[in-house]
């Protein structure tokens, strides 16, 4: 599935190994439902097939401040004779009760003379399993190996010149890499080989689309395969939940699409859940907004910083559930959606009635949220969703001579009929005064960056390009004077 070069220059490594007689090692990485842990046994099958040894373990998030957790599994994992294993279990524990006294540990003690015992222990223990082959040890998950057993995994590393040992290892992109000084280290070893394992290609789910159950070939199978990657965005772990529910199957109008069922919905899940809770929240907030989104208005809407969600939403892109700034598809915003605690929708829900409404948002998408929200305490909150019906009305009027609607208090309408909010207009009021950018963010608690914005919405909706003719508007208008009270009383950013 798109993996044969990966995996071939995997088994290239390996070859080169065994004829030089130097340890190599290899680091997959990828987004969540990739396939490295896939491509990892297919490897290992491929290793235990030419003759050779293959030691597999695996980080896991539950068990990552356990001390030799990783080392432990390889170890128990080797073909050894009892009498080793007896040795090397009793060099693991008593590494394991100090390093469990010193609580977390990314340096080690270079004067402890057991820990040393451990590292040259692990190290002959692993080495000693080569003859005629290399031995193959398989990590996956990285990310959520201890710092311990990277250690050792390192100590063995810095040795493969008198080594015919290769290391594969696996990790997931995170947010913030794990172990960045180990990892540093691992990245600068002379023997160290990165691959990316990118998402699948149209004609690689054509590939699929083609062995699945209806065996269609061709340009049916290629029209198919462009559906799957528009909704999965070419994740292998969602083609294939697609593919479980005979996605792409005819149906009776003649058209191509999923079949429902859960499989999907459950591979989402498992996409989601495997990223740290951060990327969750990102997604979420995505999926309350139902619209294209910064980093900066998710930041917003989040309470958090913008630097902070962008990795998010690169991740998020990265494992093909979102495009263009908002979730990929419709099923995917409503499963987020539904997955929700209710009262956490809730809020989102209201934070981004008040933010989209500072903002100059439409009505219609304030009293969306407003309702979602079912917002009762917010001041201005009471006139939105009669903004709301009243646009509609207006859009749906058969001619241009029907009787204005009411306007409420704090409205102003432009000659096209765009209503502006209360926030726009103490903006536009103050800009035509006289007052800067600098001085309006002061006079009203709110950022420049929000004042500038505030401006572009005005001059759109009152089709004037410079803050100069908006004094003639304002009394073309006929908006209410602003008082200095009224001008300082808008909610902070």
């Amino acid at each position: 599935m798109q993996r044969e070069e990966q995996l071939a220059r995997l088994r290239r490594t390996y070859r080169a190994c065994q004829e030089q007689g130097r340890g190599q090692v290899a680091l997959l990485s990828g987004t969540v439902g990739c396939g490295k842990t896939e491509l990892l046994e297919v490897f290992g099958e491929w290793v235990a097939s030419v003759g050779g040894r293959v030691l597999r373990a695996a980080g896991s998030r539950t068990e990552r401040s356990l001390p030799l957790g990783v080392i432990w599994q390889l170890l128990h994992s080797a073909p050894l004779e009892p009498e080793a294993v007896a040795q090397t279990d009793e060099l693991l524990a008593v590494a394991f009760e100090r390093l469990t006294r010193a609580g977390a540990v990314e340096e080690l003690p270079s004067d402890d003379t057991s820990w040393v015992r451990v590292l040259h222990g692990v190290f002959t223990s692993l080495t000693g399993l080569g003859d005629e082959h290399p031995v193959a040890i398989v990590v996956d998950d990285l990310h959520h190996v201890d710092a311990a057993s990277l250690h050792c995994l390192l100590y063995v590393i810095r040795r493969f010149r008198r080594a015919p040992v290769m290391i594969v290892l696996a990790e997931t992109s995170t947010l913030r890499p794990a172990h960045p000084l180990l990892r540093a280290e691992l990245f600068s070893q002379p023997s160290f080989r990165r691959y990316t394992l990118p998402l699948l290609t149209v004609d690689a789910v054509a590939r699929l689309v083609e062995r699945d159950a209806y065996g269609r070939a061709g340009s049916v199978a290629r029209d198919a395969a462009a559906g799957l990657l528009g909704i999965t965005g070419g994740n292998p772990l969602l083609v294939r939940a697609l593919l479980d529910e005979k996605a792409g199957g005819p149906t009776e109008a003649g058209t191509h699409g999923p079949v429902p069922s859960d499989v999907f919905d459950q591979a989402v899940l498992r996409c989601l859940y495997r990223h740290e809770p951060g990327v969750r929240q990102v997604a979420r907030a995505l999926a309350v907004l139902d619209r294209a989104a910064s980093a900066e208005l998710l930041g917003r809407l989040l309470g958090v910083p913008p630097d902070s969600t962008a990795p998010a939403m690169r991740l998020l892109r990265g494992a093909g559930l979102t495009e263009s700034g908002r979730l990929r598809h419709p099923r995917i915003q409503g499963l987020v959606v539904s997955d929700m605690p209710a009262e956490e929708r809730r809020r989102l829900h209201r934070r981004a009635a008040e933010m989209l409404y500072e903002r100059g948002a439409e009505a219609g998408e304030v009293a969306r949220h407003l309702a979602a929200s079912a917002a009762t305490d917010i001041p201005w909150a009471a006139p939105v969703p009669s903004q709301a019906a009243e646009k509609t009305l207006s859009n749906t009027r058969p001619d241009a001579a029907a009787p204005e609607p009411h306007r409420h208090a704090g409205e102003s309408r432009d000659m096209d009929g765009d209503v502006l909010s209360e926030a726009q207009r103490r903006v536009a009021a103050l800009a035509a005064r006289g007052h800067t950018n600098q001085q309006i963010s002061r006079r009203l608690f709110i950022t420049v960056s929000t004042v500038e914005q505030h401006l572009t919405r005005v001059y759109r909706k009152l089709d004037v390009k410079r803050r100069t003719d908006l004094p003639e508007l304002l009394d073309a208008a006929c908006w209410e004077p602003l008082d200095e009270e009224n001008a300082q009383s808008t909610e902070a950013c």
